[in-house]
């Protein structure tokens, strides 16, 4: 069990048990050299997931319940997906892309992108400056979206609002649309809300430095989060009623890289713990449960066998993307670069 505390306090960290989660369920996709990032349940009810090597080559992938697997690529030549990938409203797949200079790495020009489940991809081109860090689909049938210093709004045919925020200090990392029907964002230090018509309210971290780069609206119809951190200090887990009131949870230090709500109101973690020396890294994966009522515990994965991203799955079980090192050494799959000659697998809890 884990103390838990209001973001004016601090909390303490408890041994971790190992819960009995179910059985783990893997499915090996093809070879290649791209990672796979963001999943996504869809509207056709087969999981969707972004491939990826940093700036290179991207694709969209889904696979169904037989385990089949299409691709799709992106036309636009150079262009790489920003890694968030969600169900809109009107059933298609949208995404966030960047097109970037080949030789400067320059930021280009930044759109939004839709996938329909037959594969066909539109792209919007954002107004120059911005950029979608994240997206949500809102209560207005409508697609909004994370940028430096502001929110912005897409309706389904590209037309684009902004709402510029009230600190130039406050840079949005993630947004969900939270059961209050309003527009929730993290930012460091911050969770802020945002009503559809502009009103702007934000809620401080028990840390001014803490940074909630994961949110996600939970089964408890609260919003959950998970703070990174440097320098190996524990990571909190939390979460926010629509009323702005914060609970956090302290864990081990871990690097979190996906959060995701199941319908009983826990929280799931896909997490990669480093140890080792920077010469001779060793990773481990682990997936992480928290209840609501602040239980926590850790399972481990596979030897080498590393975790990317977590969600609700089409089938309401929770779904996870993994790639094993096979042999490969651990620097080469920190590079992000080249995945080939790695085992990617997607997989889920029984």
């Amino acid at each position: 069990m884990l103390s838990a505390c209001d973001s004016a306090g601090s909390s303490g960290v408890a041994a971790t048990p190992t819960p009995d989660l179910g059985k783990i369920q893997e499915q090996t996709l093809a070879p290649s050299a791209l990672n796979i990032g963001s999943l996504t349940s869809g509207a056709d009810r087969n999981l969707w997931f972004i491939e990826s090597a940093q700036l290179k080559e991207s694709k969209i992938a889904r696979i169904n319940s037989t385990g089949k697997v299409d691709e799709f690529a992106l036309p636009t030549t150079n262009a790489a997906l920003g890694g968030s990938l969600i169900s809109g409203p009107d059933g298609n797949l949208w995404f966030n892309e960047i097109l970037v200079d080949a030789v400067s790495g320059q930021l280009q020009q930044a759109k939004i992108g839709s996938i329909t489940s037959a594969g066909e991809i539109k792209e919007f081109d954002l107004p120059a400056g911005s950029y979608a860090q994240s997206l949500t689909a809102g209560p207005d049938n409508a697609l909004w979206f994370a940028d430096a210093n502001k929110i912005g709004r897409m309706t389904l045919d590209g037309q684009i609002n902004e709402f510029p925020l009230s600190s130039p200090e406050i840079n949005p990392l993630a947004i969900v649309k939270g059961s209050d029907g309003n527009l929730w964002f993290s930012s460091i230090g911050k969770i802020g809300r945002l009503t559809p018509t502009g009103q702007e309210t934000e809620f401080s971290l028990s840390s001014n430095q803490g940074t909630p780069a994961f949110l996600t609206l939970g089964g408890d119809g609260k919003l959950w989060f998970a703070e990174t951190v440097t320098n190996k200090q524990p990571v909190k887990l939390g979460r926010v009623d629509t009323t702005g009131k914060i609970t956090e949870f302290a864990i081990p230090y871990t690097i979190v890289t996906g959060i995701a709500s199941s319908s009983d109101g826990a929280l799931w973690i896909s997490e990669q713990r480093l140890s080792g020396s920077n010469n001779n890294p060793v990773v481990t994966g682990l997936i992480g449960h928290l209840t609501s009522n602040g239980t926590f515990g850790e399972i481990q994965l596979s030897r080498q066998t590393i975790p990317s991203s977590i969600t609700r799955g089409p089938n309401g079980k929770i779904w996870f993307s993994e790639i094993a090192l096979n042999g490969k050494n651990v620097n080469t799959y920190l590079s992000g670069n080249d995945f080939s000659g790695m085992l990617r697998k997607v997989a889920y809890f029984s």
